[in-house]
C-alpha cells in the first residue's frame, strides 16, 4: 500500500508540472528557451520525478509477480 501511496505522490507531482508548464515535454521547452534557474530547477525535479515513477511502477510490478524480499 506504501508504495502506490508513492506512486500517487509522485503522479501529482508529474501533473503539476505538466500544468504549470503546459506540456508533457519540458525538455523542449529547456532547449528552445533561456536560461532561467526556477525552469531548471523545476525540470531536475521533473526528471527525478519520472525516474522515480519508473521505479515505484517496477517496484509494483515485482510485488504483483511475488519478486520480491521481505526485509
Amino acid at each position: 500500500m506504501e508504495t502506490y501511496a508513492d506512486l500517487h505522490k509522485v503522479q501529482d507531482r508529474i501533473a503539476q508540472y505538466e500544468k504549470k508548464y503546459a506540456t508533457q515535454d519540458f525538455e523542449k521547452i529547456m532547449n528552445q528557451e533561456e536560461e532561467d534557474f526556477e525552469k531548471y530547477d523545476d525540470y531536475i525535479e521533473w526528471k527525478a520525478c519520472l525516474n522515480q515513477l519508473k521505479d515505484l511502477r517496477q517496484k509494483i510490478k515485482d510485488i504483483k509477480s511475488g519478486n520480491y524480499q521481505v526485509s
